[in-house]
């Protein structure tokens, strides 16, 4: 009896040996082109058995954006980048990378810097009438 329950609790954790989330997420937001960038570290054998399977993205605690993935960059890393026009300075960013096999990692950014302002702020030049030449 103790060898079968020793051979079924090694059945089921041998697998979560080799299982594991992210072991790093890198973010970077470009501010004038809105843009998010995600680099994910998460070492594998092989990247269409074992990678990061979905992204989820988070402004101020609101889910934005999920992305199902099926395969991996390399085997040692992925790269996602997403457009997401309405962060502004002082918005916090939070993403979750989910291994395919077990295990999610979260990141999170707080945006820098100062908002630009739309152009709605921005006050018209005035049009000054420039004189015509005399003929």
């Amino acid at each position: 009896m103790k060898k079968t329950v020793l051979a079924l609790s090694m059945a089921f954790a041998l697998p979560l040996l080799f299982a594991h989330p992210a072991l790093d997420i890198t973010l970077k937001y470009l501010q004038p082109s809105k843009n998010l960038v995600v680099v994910y570290q998460h070492p594998v054998k092989d990247v269409k058995d074992h990678y990061i399977s979905e992204i989820k993205i988070e402004l101020n605690g609101k889910e934005i954006i999920t992305q199902k993935l099926s395969i991996q960059d390399t085997q040692t890393t992925g790269e996602v980048s997403y457009k997401i026009p309405e962060a502004k300075a002082g918005d916090k960013i939070t993403v979750g990378a989910k291994c395919n096999k077990m295990g999610t990692k979260k990141a999170e950014l707080t945006i820098e810097g100062k908002e630009l302002p739309s152009k709605e702020a921005i006050p018209e030049t005035p049009k000054t009438s420039v004189p015509a030449f005399p003929k």
